[in-house]
């Protein structure tokens, strides 16, 4: 992306902005949600891991162009498989930390939707500002808004989870289009990385429903 005369790396700035968004969704979420400030924390912690993983498992996946060229680490990063890592770790890491610090799921459901929607807003404008003519762009940041405001008002586990895959569901039917499916002969990784979702959502939602969790927060 270039301002003016100066040109800044995209992945670069997906990065610093991935920084900045996490201390806006942090204050967010205590001063406008009225989270507790524990469970904030711990999203902000995650997703902060969750950009950097992202950004460095370039090394992990490439090792050989890194010992080649060192630089290769401001230019590039770990795509839709670094994305894969990133989710894979904060999973873990949130489930553990959760029953560790014995967080009501009801709660930190309630704070990390609107988080995570906040987040994927945010960085699909900026895909917007570097391509402002793609169309299907701008329409997935549109739909990533609009999710987001809802899942403000949103207190209920089961309906902020189901939200949550009916996002996904229209951010896959969506990919199809940007990959051109009918003529398509490999899939694009976007697409499986929406499919990968929709089924960890959907068994999220069969799970809480099995043991009985309480959807209204008291």
């Amino acid at each position: 992306m270039q301002f003016g005369s100066i040109i800044v790396q995209g992945e670069n700035l997906l990065l610093i902005s991935g920084l900045l968004i996490s201390y806006v969704m942090f204050y967010y979420g205590i001063r406008i949600l009225k989270i507790e400030r524990n469970i904030m924390d711990l999203i902000f912690n995650s997703f902060i891991n969750g950009v950097l993983i992202w950004k460095f498992s370039y090394v992990v996946l490439h090792p050989n162009s890194v010992l080649q060229n060192p630089m290769t680490i401001i230019y590039f990063n770990g795509g839709y498989v670094g994305i894969g890592i990133g989710i894979i770790f904060i999973t873990i890491s949130t489930w553990l930390s959760i029953k560790k610090q014995n967080i009501s799921l009801v709660s930190y459901t309630r704070a990390a939707v609107p988080a995570y929607l906040g987040y994927f807003s945010t960085f699909v404008w900026i895909r917007v500002m570097e391509d402002p003519q793609n169309h299907l762009i701008i329409l997935q940041a549109i739909v990533a808004v609009c999710f987001f405001i809802a899942a403000s008002r949103i207190n209920t586990q089961k309906t902020l989870l189901q939200l949550l895959i009916w996002f996904h569901l229209i951010q896959f039917e969506i990919a199809l289009y940007k990959n051109n499916f009918v003529y398509a002969e490999i899939i694009s990784k976007e697409v499986l990385l929406y499919v990968s979702l929709i089924i960890i959502f959907l068994c999220i939602l069969y799970w809480s429903e099995r043991q009985g969790v309480n959807v209204n927060p008291k």
